[in-house]
């Protein structure tokens, strides 16, 4: 059975794939590096309402500057015509960053320019249509970055509980009718990172996890079989809201699409058989599992559709200030924009969607 589409095409970057996970690698060059660090440093966030020309200014750049083997793997990817587990960028331009914000500072307080959100933005607008959701954030990109406040809660920003395998807003892809609102896939960058034992990134290829279940698992998988809750940061209320009935794999074997989310409250199972399958499920990920460390430099693409990602619990440092020693940032991709219409629009990218 083969779990990964396509082939990896022709060219001149240093390309490593590890074909027991389907993760990978591409090492750009240090002259890569300077020349788009040239390109996109001097580009300031916009406000909400012009993220619009933020995204073409960016993806301008980005045919512009990132050579045209890179491109080609950037759109087979986009297209699905190659289909890897997770893309790690490695050899990125980042300003150097000694700490994360605080609660009661601004990201941009703690760096030198927005260097870190435009090539996350660049890279997001060659893969798909970078958006926002209005739970998660105020803007575009999302600051994940631990807080003590948060440290035993299941979100980004939490950091001493594990937050297990899901697909990122699961719930999305069933609560709205005739409209797959979860995202196509993620886009993770680097901007602080511990020195000692930095906290994983881990995916898990839930195509080859499936191959590895029974038969019977597996027929039980494609039935609704579980509720799947909103994440904690979108809930508006105590209960969590869940979508009916829906299964964990779909789509011809060896090309599933997945729907799941380990931690917390967010699964409910419909059945004690339907358990059975979905715990079996969840050992096959962790049997397929291999982590990635996110530090600035680095930026990690990671499909939506059947790749699912955890986070190691971690106890992040802080110093005097409340300044923490971790912090990613990501952005959501999707194919269309349009099918957020039904929600409410906060600027040009960012969406609220509606109960």
């Amino acid at each position: 059975m083969a779990h990964f589409q396509g082939a990896l095409p022709t060219q001149d970057l240093q390309f490593r794939f590890d074909n027991a996970s389907g993760v990978l690698t591409v090492d750009l060059s240090p002259s890569f590096a300077r020349d788009l660090r040239e390109a996109v440093q001097v580009i300031e966030m916009p406000t909400p309402d012009l993220e619009h020309n933020y995204v073409t200014r960016l993806r301008r750049a980005g045919y512009r500057f990132v050579p045209p083997d890179l491109l080609r793997l950037i759109e087979s990817v986009r297209s699905g015509i190659y289909a890897p587990t997770a893309v790690v960028f490695n050899g990125l331009p980042f300003d150097p960053v000694v700490s994360a914000p605080a609660p009661t500072e601004r990201p941009r307080d703690r760096k030198p320019s927005d260097l870190s959100e435009n090539v996350l933005v660049l890279f997001a607008s060659l893969l798909g249509e970078p958006y926002g959701l209005a739970g998660e954030g105020t803007k575009l990109v999302n600051d994940l970055i631990p807080t003590r406040e948060d440290r035993d809660r299941l979100t980004g920003n939490g950091s001493e509980r594990r937050l297990g395998f899901h697909t990122e807003n699961a719930a999305h892809r069933r609560l709205f009718l005739d409209h797959d609102l979860s995202p196509h896939a993620l886009l993770l960058e680097g901007v602080v990172a511990p020195s000692n034992h930095p906290p994983r990134t881990l995916v898990a290829n839930g195509r080859i996890a499936a191959a590895q279940l029974s038969a019977q698992d597996r027929e039980i998988l494609r039935r609704p079989c579980v509720e799947i809750a909103l994440p904690l940061r979108q809930r508006r209320g105590a209960d969590a809201l869940r979508a009916a009935p829906t299964p964990v794999l779909t789509g011809r074997p060896g090309a599933e699409t997945v729907t799941a989310a380990y931690y917390g409250d967010m699964m409910q199972p419909v059945s004690k058989r339907a358990k059975k399958a979905i715990d079996a499920f969840e050992a096959a990920l962790e049997a397929v599992a291999v982590g990635l460390t996110v530090k600035p430099g680095v930026l990690a693409y990671i499909p939506n559709t059947y790749t699912l990602h955890a986070r190691d619990a971690f106890t992040p440092a802080f110093d005097p200030q409340g300044r923490p020693s971790r912090w990613l940032q990501r952005v959501f991709l999707t194919a269309r924009l349009d099918g957020f219409q039904i929600g409410k629009a906060h600027g040009g990218r960012i969406f609220e969607l509606p109960e």
